[in-house]
């Protein structure tokens, strides 16, 4: 089975009476340090694309795992990685002329101001 199982939207209100478009994804099985974090990106990014698309704002980003887990091959290394500093959050930008979501492309959408830390090598589970 795939281990992104289902992804639920759910439209709310914000206390102004903007429309919010909400994501739920639930995930049978989750690597914390490799798969997460692409999985948080990866679905945010679509919930943000969507609710460009429908002009609401982007709404709560909720993740549902069964199996979360962190492999004993990473294990000494994930003290490395809290060790980071957190970075302030890049922009999604999104060209406002453009709002099917299948029309979209590349050119239509950038990332500003995104920072990184170096590379961490995280050996894959046997």
């Amino acid at each position: 089975a795939p281990c992104h199982q289902s992804v639920q939207f759910m439209v709310t209100d914000d206390k102004e009476g903007n429309k919010l478009l909400n994501c739920m994804l639930y995930m049978s099985s989750s690597d914390v340090p490799i798969g997460r974090p692409y999985n948080i990106c990866q679905y945010s990014m679509l919930t943000m694309l969507m609710a460009h698309c429908l002009d609401y704002k982007p709404g709560l980003f909720t993740i549902v795992s069964c199996d979360t887990h962190i492999y004993a091959n990473q294990r000494d290394i994930i003290p490395q990685q809290l060790a980071n500093t957190e970075f302030p959050l890049p922009k999604l930008v999104i060209n406002p002329e453009k709002k099917d979501l299948f029309a979209l492309t590349p050119d239509d959408i950038s990332i500003v101001d995104y920072q990184s830390h170096g590379e961490i090598m995280y050996p894959v589970s046997k």
